[in-house]
């Protein structure tokens, strides 16, 4: 010890510039290391993230997309190997009165049951509507900006220049921001697109019974895809003609479990994994 003071005192400057260099060599490794373990956890802060997948279709043109119609989530959430299904989509938002003044509110439908299979962890109230229920479940953070705190349920929420008025039912903790579910305030989507298989409108995720092979559930639904289809045709007085048959056979239906999505480059909204990118950082923070 008296030895390395003899030095640090004899070297004042190299020492100065040693521990510099150290200290912002360290900062870096732990910037890197936060980015890099953000990427690689993307979505497993979700409740049983292994048996968890998002639905992903192919209406013929060979190019996948991260959303599914209801119809198609309806059916799959009726499968024996399907254990909980979560169904939703964001609806831009609207602006609500706080205290005279404009705020912007993210709002979202939902089926329910959505938030309980995501994982969510309720704070107040309740986060399953009654169908049809017109009513919010609002997350945290937009709870602590609107009302200053979180035990809300039971009071409004004041539309910008509107008398209408929403009343809070629930209130949950916010998702992190690594995973494909946004803070929505939700509401139920009642009897929206339910027998609409041609409006590919909604997220859809997943759980399987531990033990279902995923692949085989992709031709599942699949078969189940075409059926709505053919189905949805007829009844609007569609005669299915083999044209008109083979091309729905072109439509395809996956399941993708959700550790994969953030690197799948499907939906360019919440896919934003690079894994160039991801490896040059890990080659970064070795080197540092």
């Amino acid at each position: 010890m008296k030895g390395l003071m003899f030095i640090v005192r004899k070297y004042k400057m190299a020492s100065f510039l040693n521990v510099l260099g150290l200290t912002v060599a360290f900062s870096v490794f732990y910037v890197l290391l936060i980015q890099i373990t953000d990427q690689l956890n993307h979505n497993k802060g979700l409740k049983d993230w292994k048996q968890l997948y998002r639905v992903e279709n192919t209406v013929g043109d060979g190019d996948w997309s991260a959303i599914c119609n209801r119809p198609l989530a309806e059916k799959a959430a009726e499968l024996p190997q399907v254990e909980e299904l979560s169904l939703w989509c964001g609806m831009g938002g609207c602006y609500v009165d706080l205290n005279g003044t404009p705020m912007y509110m993210s709002e979202g439908l939902m089926l329910p049951g959505t938030l309980e299979t995501l994982g969510a962890k309720c704070v107040d109230g309740r986060l399953k509507p009654h169908t049809g229920e017109e009513g919010v479940i609002i997350p945290v953070s937009f709870a602590q900006k609107y009302f200053g705190e979180t035990m809300v349920v039971g009071r409004s929420i004041r539309i910008w220049k509107e008398s209408k008025q929403l009343t809070v039912i629930g209130v949950y903790e916010d998702f992190p921001k690594n995973s494909d579910v946004d803070n929505y305030c939700f509401r139920d989507m009642g009897d929206r697109d339910r027998n609409r298989p041609n409006n590919f409108n909604y997220t859809c995720l997943v759980r399987l019974k531990k033990g279902t092979n995923p692949e085989q559930m992709d031709e599942l639904l699949t078969t189940t895809l075409h059926k709505l289809y053919l189905d949805w045709g007829t009844s609007n007085g569609y005669q299915v003609t083999p044209e008109i048959d083979a091309h729905v056979k072109k439509f395809k239906s996956r399941l993708v479990s959700v550790d994969k999505t953030y690197f799948s480059n499907v939906d360019l909204n919440v896919d934003k994994g690079n894994k160039g990118i991801l490896l040059v950082l890990e080659i970064i923070a070795l080197l540092v």
